[in-house]
């Protein structure tokens, strides 16, 4: 009798066997992740360690539901959902005023249910109000200057004084340029309505940069870290920055820096989150479990933010970071997004990088 080779049946199914032990294997250790209850967007860094420890974690104790988390950016974000409507890949987005109304004409959210969010009560109006509906702002970050103490003993008290100080040389300094996503709104349109331009006339603001880069006193940033590495080479002695980051880098052991607020304001950055239309009815629990004092006390402690909810309450450590409300300026967002095409144009024609 012809003896069986080593490739034989019993051989093939023993190897038909390994492999399927060992794709069950593997499915199994994807499971948590593919059968996440509910999948929300986060920035990445602090922003997603605070949204996990702070909102994601209490909605998982209080529902047992499990929660996954895409780390990403609103544009990303809407144009995946925009592609599977039916069966979107995230329940809970998160996005910035300049998006929503992208969002609402591409029929991408939810309405906001007040039935389903009785913790959104708990809001100031203005951050419920500015979703128009569809969104609610959760926290939010003000923009003033972080500076070298030793080589700017005074802070500028207005944005016309760190603007003038710049043309006249009392320090050297920073500001978001065409190539940072918010810079339409911290350096053009913050320019404009502080010199008395306009949404529609922003003529000021790109002569003040023009004649403050003239100065050679003025360099741009793009990237919230060039900041740090142009204040702690020596580069630049005061820059244009967001309030909670200034705050945990000075705290971060370096005293020797400090952060104000020019007037009128803080132009302000708000971070909203929605409901995705056909997404998880689990994601009205986690927008109301993140909308409670409790959650919105631990994110803005955790990321040193301000936040929405009037009742959230802040570490005397953090408190004095906080950006009052009273002290942030609300760009007429929606205009913004449609002149930035126009904006970003001109800045490369008349500015350069």
């Amino acid at each position: 009798m012809q003896q069986m080779s080593a490739d034989g049946p019993s051989s093939r199914r023993g190897r038909r066997s390994t492999l399927a032990l060992a794709l069950a294997g593997a499915l199994l250790a994807c499971a948590p992740a593919l059968a996440a209850d509910l999948t929300v967007a986060a920035f990445g860094g602090a922003w997603e360690k605070a949204l996990r420890e702070c909102y994601a974690q209490p909605f998982e104790r209080a529902s047992g539901k499990s929660v996954a988390i895409s780390v990403g950016n609103p544009d990303q974000w809407l144009n995946q959902i925009a592609a599977s409507p039916q069966r979107p890949p995230l329940d809970v987005v998160v996005l910035g005023l300049d998006a929503l109304p992208g969002a609402m004409a591409r029929n991408l959210l939810d309405p906001l249910d007040a039935a389903n969010l009785p913790n959104m009560a708990q809001f100031g109006e203005a951050f419920v109000s500015a979703g128009r509906g569809y969104a609610a702002i959760m926290n939010y970050g003000g923009m003033g200057v972080l500076y070298n103490r030793s080589a700017v003993r005074t802070p500028p008290a207005t944005w016309k004084e760190f603007v003038e100080g710049t043309i006249a040389g009392k320090w050297r300094a920073a500001i978001a340029g065409v190539n940072y996503p918010y810079s339409p709104l911290t350096t053009i349109w913050l320019l404009a309505h502080v010199y008395g331009g306009s949404i529609d006339n922003v003529d000021v603001a790109f002569q003040k940069i023009k004649e403050m880069r003239r100065s050679g006193n003025l360099v741009f940033w793009s990237d919230n870290n060039q900041v740090l590495n142009q204040l702690q080479s020596g580069e630049i002695d005061i820059a244009s920055y967001w309030d909670g980051r200034a705050w945990a880098f000075i705290d971060a052991g370096h005293s020797d820096y400090g952060f104000a607020i020019p007037a009128p304001g803080a132009p302000v950055s708000p971070s909203a989150m929605a409901k995705v239309r056909n997404g998880s009815p689990l994601a009205w629990q986690f927008l109301n479990t993140a909308m409670s004092a409790e959650a919105q006390s631990c994110f803005g402690n955790t990321i040193q933010y301000g936040v929405a909810n009037r009742n959230a309450v802040f570490r005397p450590d953090v408190k004095p970071h906080i950006t009052p409300p009273d002290q942030l300026l609300w760009a007429p967002f929606d205009e913004i997004a449609r002149h930035t095409p126009a904006w970003v144009e001109r800045w490369n024609k008349e500015i350069g990088g």
